[in-house]
């Protein structure tokens, strides 16, 4: 029974998290006008969840998004902050 409910705090905040980052990225890359028009193609989208996949994460792809039209490269192995905080 202590373990359950260490899962499930844990899991809350896991999602606490989550939210407070992707509002964090919205505010952070909001002045970035790539962000709102820039989507990732299908093949690397695919190639980040799959990669991540591996080791049971789900990568946010607005990570991706905001992090490619900052700097321009595109690679699936970059560690965003959602899954930095998830291994965290």
């Amino acid at each position: 029974m202590k373990k359950l409910c260490s899962d499930i705090a844990n899991w809350l905040r896991y999602i606490k998290l989550k939210k407070s980052k992707d509002k964090e990225i919205k505010e952070k890359y909001a002045h970035n006008p790539l962000l709102n028009t820039f989507t990732l193609n299908r093949d690397l989208d695919y190639k980040t969840k799959l990669f991540w996949k591996k080791y049971g994460i789900k990568v946010n792809s607005l990570w991706q998004r905001a992090w490619i039209s900052g700097n321009g490269i595109e690679d699936y192995r970059y560690i965003t902050e959602d899954v930095f905080f998830h291994v965290y």
